[in-house]
């Protein structure tokens, strides 16, 4: 989680957004099956999760899904299997 802490939890954010911030972020690792040691793809995961907060989407499971849509587009510049797989 420390991705999700570095990204969150300095940007002055409300707890309650925070929670919500973190949640989406679990949801999206899991769907995208990241290990626990793949540092890039957990850090691309908590930008797209950060940068869909910023843009001021608050419903947790459009986040999610935004964020495995834009993964998996991004998938081969971060190592991912790319935006084919399914």
């Amino acid at each position: 989680m420390t991705h999700a802490r570095y990204a969150f939890d300095g940007g002055g954010f409300p707890r309650e957004q925070v929670q919500v911030m973190r949640e989406a972020y679990r949801d999206a690792c899991a769907e995208l099956a990241i290990a626990k040691g793949a540092s890039r793809q957990h850090r691309m995961v908590a930008l797209c999760v950060r940068e869909m907060i910023d843009l001021g989407e608050v419903r947790k499971d459009r986040i999610v899904k935004a964020a495995v849509v834009r993964c998996r587009s991004f998938g081969n510049l971060i190592g991912g299997r790319g935006a084919e797989a399914g």
